[in-house]
C-alpha cells in the first residue's frame, strides 16, 4: 500500500511540475543507440534515453511525423521512474516495465506482435524475484519459473 501511494505521489508530481518532451528516435540530444543480438540471433538496434535528462514525460517516436510511438517514459531526479511503455515498429505495445530510482521494480509485461501476453516477470531492485510466467501466442501458460534475488529456484 505504501509503495502504491508513493508511486501515485510521484506521478502527480510529474504531471504538475515537469515538462512533456516529444522527440524522434534519431534525436542524438536525447537518444543513444547500440547494436544487440536478440534471442533469435538477429542483430537489432536498441534505442535508449540518455542519462541525466531533465525531469519530465518523454514520448519517443520512430518517425519524424510522430505517428508511430517507440516509448512512453518518465524521468524523475534524472532517473527512470514509473511505468515505461515500449512499442514495436507497427505501433503495437511490446513491453511495459515499472522503474523505481532507475531500476526495474514490480511487474514487467512482454507482448507478442499480435498483442497477446508473452511473458510476465516480477522484479525487486532490478533482480527477478517471484514467479516468471511464459505464455504461447494464445496466452496459455507454458512455463513457470520461480526466482529469489535473481536466482532461478529449481
Amino acid at each position: 500500500m505504501r509503495k502504491s501511494i508513493c508511486i501515485l505521489f510521484v506521478l502527480i508530481n510529474l504531471s504538475l511540475f515537469s515538462q512533456t518532451y516529444e522527440i524522434n528516435i534519431t534525436n542524438e540530444d536525447f537518444i543513444t543507440s547500440f547494436q544487440e543480438t536478440d534471442e533469435r540471433g538477429v542483430n537489432i538496434t536498441i534505442y535508449e534515453l540518455k542519462t541525466n535528462l531533465p525531469d519530465g514525460e518523454y514520448t519517443v517516436y520512430y518517425d519524424s511525423l510522430k505517428t508511430i510511438k517507440y516509448l512512453n517514459a518518465n524521468i524523475l531526479n534524472s532517473q527512470k521512474y514509473g511505468i515505461w511503455r515500449f512499442y514495436n515498429e507497427n505501433g503495437n505495445l511490446k513491453r511495459i516495465t515499472n522503474f523505481v530510482n532507475n531500476v526495474k521494480d514490480g511487474e514487467e509485461h512482454i507482448y507478442f506482435s499480435n498483442g497477446n501476453l508473452s511473458e510476465l516477470r516480477n522484479y525487486e531492485n532490478n533482480l527477478l524475484n517471484g514467479y516468471r510466467y511464459f505464455y504461447n501466442s494464445e496466452e496459455t501458460e507454458i512455463l513457470r519459473q520461480n526466482y529469489i534475488n535473481g536466482q532461478l529456484i529449481k
